[in-house]
C-alpha cells in the first residue's frame, strides 16, 4: 500500500509538469500570433488621432491666410488703429498656431509629413511678421521707412508665403492613403501679382490716405518701361536698342483713397516732324494699380527725343494730373539692319496689376505737325 502511494504521487507530479508545459505552449503561441499581427490597425489610429488636432491649427492658419489676403485687397475706408489691430493679430495668430503645432508630436510613421508642415507653418510665421513690420513703419511715416525698402520687404514676404504654400502642398501629398483623409487646400498667394513691386508701391502709398477720414484724390505713374529697352545712358538720355518702333508700357495706380475714374493715360513723343501720341482710358479703386501698354510709336533714328507719359483726370475732378518726362535715343543699327517689332494693327493690351478696372475708352494715336 505504502508503495502504491508513492507511485500515484509520482503520477500526480508529471501530470503537473505536464500541464504546465502545455500553458507555457500556449502563451508562447498567442505572444507569436498578436507579434505576427500587421501593426497597420494600430498605426492607422495613432495617425488619425495625430491628424485630429492638427486639422484645426490647419483651418486656423488658412484664416489667417484669408485675412492677409482682404489686407491687401481690401479698399473700404480704415481708420490707423483698426489696421494696426489687424496686422497684430495676424502676426499672433500665426505665432499661436506654430506654437500650438510644435507641442504635437507626430507617429513616426508620419514624421516626414509633419515636417512639411512645420516649415509651412513657421514660414508663413517669419514673413508675416517681417510684412507687419514694414507696414507699420509706411504708417508711422517713420524717417527710416524707405518705400523702396518696404516694397522689397513685402516681395521677399510673398516670396517666402509662396514657399510656404508650396510646402503645405507637399504636405497635403505626402499623407499616406492608409491614414484615410484629405488635408484641405491652404493657399495664402493666391495671386503673385497682388505682390508685383509696382502694385505694392501704389498699395503701400494708398494706405497713410485709406486711414484718413478726409477725401483723398490722388493719383500717379507708378513705372514707365520701354520695348526696347534702354542699353545704356548719355547723360540724362537714355540710349535704347536700335528699332524703328517704341512700344511703352505705363503702371498707373491710384494712391488717394477715393475711386477715380474716367482717367486718360497717354505718352506722347516729342520729335522734329511734330508729336506722335497714343492714349488709353482706366478707372482706379483706392491701391489700385493698372498696367497699359501702347501701340507702338515711331521713333526717329540718332536724334534725342522726349517721351512724355500724362494721366489727366476727367474734367471737372480735384485730382491733380501726373506728368513724367524721358530723354531717349534711338541709335542706327551697325549691323546695316534695323530691328523691328511685329505687333497687330490698331491693338492695346493692357494687364490689371491689382484693385484697376479698364474703361470703355479705346486707344488712338495722333499725328501734329510742328509749326
Amino acid at each position: 500500500m505504502a508503495l502504491a502511494g508513492r507511485s500515484s504521487r509520482r503520477g500526480g507530479g508529471r501530470r503537473w509538469i505536464v500541464v504546465g508545459l502545455v500553458l507555457t505552449l500556449l502563451v508562447l503561441l498567442i505572444d507569436a500570433s498578436v507579434k505576427s499581427r500587421s501593426p497597420a490597425p494600430v498605426r492607422s489610429l495613432a495617425g488619425q488621432a495625430w491628424y485630429d488636432r492638427v486639422q484645426p491649427l490647419i483651418q486656423q492658419s488658412t484664416v489667417s491666410g484669408h485675412e492677409l489676403d482682404a489686407l491687401r485687397t481690401g479698399s473700404k475706408a480704415i481708420t490707423a488703429s483698426v489696421l494696426q489691430s489687424d496686422l497684430q493679430d495676424l502676426v499672433t495668430s500665426t505665432r499661436t498656431t506654430l506654437a500650438s503645432y510644435q507641442k504635437l508630436r507626430a507617429p513616426a510613421s508620419l514624421e516626414s509629413s509633419a515636417g512639411l508642415l512645420e516649415t509651412a507653418l513657421l514660414v508663413r510665421s517669419q514673413a508675416s511678421a517681417s510684412l507687419a513690420a514694414a507696414v507699420r513703419q509706411q504708417l508711422a511715416r517713420s524717417a527710416t521707412a524707405s518705400l523702396t525698402a518696404a516694397t522689397t520687404t513685402l516681395t521677399r514676404s510673398a516670396e517666402q508665403l509662396q514657399v510656404a504654400d508650396e510646402a503645405y502642398r507637399l504636405f497635403a501629398g505626402a499623407l499616406p492613403s492608409w491614414l484615410g483623409v484629405r488635408a484641405p487646400a491652404s493657399v495664402w498667394v493666391a495671386s503673385s501679382a497682388l505682390y508685383d513691386a509696382s502694385g505694392l508701391q501704389v498699395w503701400l502709398t494708398a494706405l497713410r490716405s485709406r486711414i484718413s477720414l478726409a477725401p483723398v484724390h490722388r493719383v500717379a505713374i507708378v513705372a514707365v518701361s520701354t520695348d526696347p529697352a534702354p542699353i545704356g545712358r548719355r547723360g540724362s538720355v537714355e540710349v535704347l536698342t536700335p528699332s524703328n518702333e517704341l512700344v511703352v508700357t505705363v503702371v498707373v495706380g491710384d494712391t488717394g483713397n477715393q475711386t477715380e475714374s474716367d482717367l486718360t493715360v497717354s505718352a506722347a513723343l516729342s520729335r522734329s516732324t511734330g508729336v506722335a501720341s497714343v492714349r488709353s482710358f482706366v478707372s482706379l479703386g483706392p491701391g489700385g494699380a493698372h498696367a497699359i501698354t501702347f501701340d507702338p510709336l515711331g521713333i526717329p533714328i540718332g536724334v534725342d527725343v522726349v517721351l512724355t507719359v500724362t494721366i489727366t483726370p476727367a474734367a471737372g475732378s480735384t485730382t491733380p494730373a501726373q506728368v513724367s518726362r524721358i530723354s531717349l535715343l534711338m541709335p542706327s543699327s551697325t549691323s546695316g539692319t534695323t530691328t523691328t517689332t511685329t505687333t497687330v494693327p490698331g491693338s492695346s493690351s493692357s494687364t490689371t496689376v491689382a484693385g484697376g478696372t479698364t474703361g470703355t475708352g479705346s486707344v488712338a494715336t495722333t499725328t501734329t505737325s510742328a509749326p
